[in-house]
């Protein structure tokens, strides 16, 4: 059973570059003081473009954190560093460390899902997951499955321990968004905030072939498996044959979600010589279509809120809270936008980009407005925005974070 760790008060000294001090978790009774921790206490920064000021502090991650993307919230920025869960606040101190246990490393899943590996699963969750084979006791098989440890956002407490079954030879597989598992004996189970364990709805007619969830609502995605390149997901009472654009639209695949109740999808008509792709913003309760945005993200990936999300933005779009959805760059002879972070005002960066030139940095007003800049050698595009207008940097080689203000 994990156990809470008490909260390590820092105190940093504040130059240039505020290196905090960590927290670490341990499996001691909160009264109890942490162990130290593994991240370096070498003051540290990153090449920014020159709209954020110099970092106000920068933390280098141990070698475990590497390639681990931190989750960006309002008031914390949580990572998963090694044995324990970690959350920065906005002023790079720690305000939490928890202990996960999962798999040794020789009992750990060896495939393509990277665990273990941490999941943004509402607002207010956030998940450490792992996946690998369980030995089995006395004339038991050893058995694959999933451990799932659950936290809130803004203390780290445990909310729970979930435990999803596989078989002997297989382990759930994890969707790209949420805590959606497809099962090798069939089925999609998903995993809500609270930890209870939900049936996704399937298609009978057609294979399963992963599962997601969006905040609350778990779905299910599946193929027909044939010639006709039919595929698509499903939701609680819709999918994405109700909610899409037509019946000519016979393939869809779901892109990005807030964890919380945007979803956003493609719809492809299959054509030998060209595919007609239409992107939809739903409501993932319902399927509710809010929006139809003209341009297509070039890759699926989780959406990247403001502070207070009420922004949203993935590859050329910024969304509002309403789910509608505006696009930008992409046309007739205009450069590719990527757009990676987003505040409260509605100001997004990012980066614009096409073949054969260098990428650009891009700074997108609150009213549609442009500016591009030249960008710094081995500059970080910002992954998110922290409360005060702090703009996050990270170096996945490194594991390298820095908070640097917005001018």
């Amino acid at each position: 059973m994990l156990v809470r760790p008490s909260l390590a008060i820092v105190l940093a000294t504040i130059t240039a570059v505020t290196v905090s001090a960590c927290s670490a978790a341990s499996n001691t009774p909160p009264a109890e003081t942490p162990a130290p921790s593994t991240a370096s206490a070498t003051p540290v920064s990153l090449p920014v473009a020159e709209v954020f000021d110099a970092p106000a502090w920068g933390i280098r991650f141990s070698e475990a954190a590497a390639h681990k993307r931190p989750l960006v919230t309002a008031q914390r920025l949580i990572m998963l560093d090694g044995q324990q869960v970690r959350a920065l606040d906005a002023q790079g101190k720690d305000a939490w460390a928890t202990p996960w246990e999962g798999f040794t490393d020789e009992a750990r899943s060896k495939g393509s899902d990277g665990y273990p590996l941490l999941r943004q699963v509402s607002p207010d969750v956030v998940a450490v997951v792992d996946g690998g084979t369980a030995q089995g006791d006395g004339l038991n098989k050893d058995t694959g499955q999933v451990k799932v440890t659950l936290m809130k956002v803004q203390d780290g407490s445990l909310i729970k321990q979930v435990t999803i079954p596989g078989t002997p030879s297989q382990i759930p597989q994890i969707g790209s968004l949420g805590l959606g598992f497809a099962l090798p004996q069939g089925g999609v189970s998903a995993i809500t905030p609270d930890g209870d364990v939900v049936d996704a709805p399937t298609v009978r007619s057609m294979k399963t072939t992963s599962g997601i969830s969006v905040g609350r609502t778990g779905m299910s995605v599946w193929e027909s498996g044939g010639s006709d390149a039919a595929s698509g997901f499903s939701g609680p009472g819709w999918d994405s044959r109700t909610s899409g654009p037509g019946p000519r639209f016979t393939s869809a695949s779901v892109l990005a979600s807030d964890a919380d109740r945007l979803l956003v999808g493609r719809w492809v008509v299959p054509s030998v010589s060209t595919k007609e792709v239409q992107i939809q913003v739903l409501e993932a309760p319902t399927g509710k279509v809010l929006s139809k945005p003209s341009c297509e993200p070039r890759t699926a990936a989780p959406l990247v809120s403001s502070p207070a999300r009420s922004w949203q933005v993935l590859g050329p779009m910024r969304l509002d809270s309403a789910g509608k959805a505006t696009c930008f760059g992409g046309g007739s002879g205009q450069k590719t936008v990527t757009l990676t972070a987003v505040t409260d005002a509605g100001r997004a960066f990012g980066m614009a980009s096409a073949d054969g030139s260098q990428a650009l940095f891009l700074d997108l007003a609150p009213n549609g407005d442009i500016t591009t800049l030249a960008m710094p050698e081995g500059a970080e595009l910002p992954i998110g925005v922290m409360d005060g207008d702090i703009a996050i940097h990270w170096d996945s080689n490194e594991a390298i974070v820095t908070g640097n203000k917005i001018h």
